[in-house]
């Protein structure tokens, strides 16, 4: 695991004990049910999302594609 890679996890599993504290603390189980779900759920959207890009960049660099063209974004070209 890279240092990035245990960075990330460290902020992660930090966030998420901080948030398990407070909805413990101060609300009900329900609440703890739902604000764990939700940050698992984003959690793991997010990371997809890192996995996804660091293909695509690694893909770009294998096959030698260089964008000379940065004004533009992905998602302004769709548009």
């Amino acid at each position: 695991m890279s240092s990035t890679n245990r960075k990330i996890l460290t902020v992660l599993v930090t966030v998420d004990v901080l948030l398990l504290l407070v909805s413990i603390i101060f609300f009900d189980i329900k609440i703890l049910y739902n604000t764990q779900i939700g940050y698992i759920s984003s959690t793991l959207v997010m990371i997809a999302s890192i996995v996804s890009y660091r293909r695509m960049v690694n893909a770009r660099v294998e096959h030698n594609i260089v964008t000379m063209d940065d004004s533009k974004d992905v998602i302004d070209k769709l548009e």
